[in-house]
């Protein structure tokens, strides 16, 4: 989740799946958001082994400009970006990272944040 000092913002979400369905966004309210969430209008190939059967990390980014046009997108993903138009919150001050009780869960590693107010 990307959120403002209030937790309001958005939540991204990926799947190991070739679907509409692989990547995912909505937005949050005070830390909470409902599902379902908003699917890509095509379908991305998100695919990549658990960590259970060998899985590496991976890079996934996230960008924001100034017109609130967002796209988010993975390495190794085929048929995306995910991409979306929402200016509803525009300030942000904290990332929240949201797991499962998934036994083969996604990791992730070394998580950096960067703003360019130049755009």
């Amino acid at each position: 989740m990307l959120l403002n000092s209030d937790g309001n913002g958005y939540i991204f979400d990926i799947h190991r799946a070739s679907a509409t369905w692989g990547a995912q966004w909505t937005r949050v309210t005070n830390y909470g958001y409902n599902d379902p969430m908003t699917w890509s209008e095509a379908s991305i190939d998100t695919t990549q082994l658990s960590v259970r059967d060998n899985g590496e990390l991976r890079k996934f980014t996230i960008t924001r400009d100034a017109q609130g046009n967002w796209t988010f997108n993975g390495e190794g993903w085929a048929g995306g970006p995910l991409t979306f138009t929402d200016t509803t919150v525009t300030t942000f001050s904290q990332v929240v990272l949201r797991g499962t009780p998934n036994t083969d869960e996604l990791f992730f590693n070394k998580i950096k944040l960067t703003a360019d107010k130049s755009k």
